[in-house]
């Protein structure tokens, strides 16, 4: 598919999926017209004078990015979403367990939810952490994908952790206090309201996945698993 697009008059350089994003911003005298795949989902934003991403006024599309409200989007003409994406408005269908940890290492409050499947909150399960818990809550309604693959019989049941961050950057970049409260305070009071079965799995996406990927290396005795989604 062939991409056209027309600056508006104050955008002085393109941040895309295409330039990187913040790495490698392209002027816009440099523009001109560029392939994507038939099957792509394609995002971009324009940057002004004062370095500031803005939307495009010229795509009608919906501004899907639940992060950036300025990235824009383009699909080709092949593009599908992925057969297990859940509609908005379905609700999970288990047990969904709303926590406050006081933790006595960051010296706050933090909040979690747990999500169990129906009919399993006593059960012992498997435990899967998920970073940025909000954003695998709700924008990626995880529960509801768990539902959907245990009704085909795709995939175990376990019991899903979601912590969002209080200072994203801060607790996720090689931060070993942070680390210390998933392990020392949180885990445990997770696992005094359900049981885990000694399997347990660390999910996160971007900088999260990087701090998964390094709270596994510190306690393999704890996490067995690692998922990355494109890991910074």
């Amino acid at each position: 598919m062939l991409i056209d697009l027309t600056p508006p008059a104050w955008a002085a350089r393109l941040q895309s999926d295409l330039t990187d994003w913040q790495r490698s911003p392209l002027p816009v005298d440099r523009l001109t017209p560029f392939e994507i795949p038939d099957d792509a989902y394609f995002e971009y934003a324009w940057e002004d004078a004062a370095g500031e991403r803005r939307p495009d006024p010229g795509n009608p599309n919906p501004r899907l990015n639940p992060w950036w409200e300025f990235a824009c989007h383009f699909t080709g003409p092949e593009y599908h979403p992925d057969p297990d994406v859940v509609a908005e408005g379905v609700r999970p269908r288990g047990r969904v367990l709303r926590m406050s940890v006081e933790s006595r290492i960051l010296d706050q409050t933090r909040h979690l939810l747990v999500y169990t499947p129906a009919g399993m909150a006593e059960a012992e399960l498997p435990l899967v952490l998920f970073n940025d818990g909000k954003a695998y809550y709700g924008w990626g309604r995880t529960p509801q994908v768990l539902d959907r693959l245990l009704e085909q019989g795709e995939i175990a049941p376990a019991h899903l952790v979601f912590v969002p961050p209080s200072e994203r950057t801060k607790e996720y970049a090689f931060n070993p206090a942070y680390r210390r409260f998933l392990v020392e305070d949180l885990l445990p009071a997770v696992e005094e309201r359900v049981t885990c079965d000694g399997r347990r799995t660390v999910w996160g996406a971007s900088l999260g996945g990087l701090m998964g990927a390094m709270l596994a290396l510190e306690r393999p005795d704890l996490f067995g698993a690692v998922v990355t989604q494109s890991a910074a």
